[in-house]
């Protein structure tokens, strides 16, 4: 998908949100998020390139990821990095760690039975 067809979805989303009721929920979380997985060896330009574009943009680090992210009104804009492609790792230090031993204790393995609900009103089953 290009940026204008992606900007067009957008305007599609926001056109069908100004025509609902205002009990209408709105997503909680309608945040844009972009993943480079693909080209390792290119996504610290990208990112450069990305953070330069996005201006004032907000860096994230956290586990494995790098985030370059952006507030626009009410929402945000993330681009998501692997850590290890765009980032030097520097040891700093070290620090004993204790066993942590976790008890064994019993998992539930679940099924979720949707029922008509997604099956856009129709007789059918949907499991998820």
């Amino acid at each position: 998908m290009t940026p204008k067809h992606y900007a067009k979805s957008l305007r599609l989303i926001a056109e069908w949100y100004e025509h609902q009721v205002e009990s209408m929920p709105v997503p909680y979380d309608f945040t844009g998020v972009v993943l480079y997985w693909e080209d390792e060896k290119a996504q610290a330009a990208q990112a450069i390139e990305i953070a330069h574009a996005l201006g004032d943009a907000e860096k994230v680090h956290q586990n494995e990821y790098l985030t370059i992210q952006r507030k626009f009104g009410e929402l945000y804009l993330k681009f998501l990095f692997k850590r290890g492609a765009v980032c030097t790792r520097r040891v700093v230090g070290k620090e004993e760690v204790p066993e942590h031993i976790v008890a064994a204790y019993t998992k539930e393995i679940v099924e979720w039975d949707c029922h008509p609900i997604l099956a856009g009103g129709k007789n059918e089953e949907s499991k998820s």
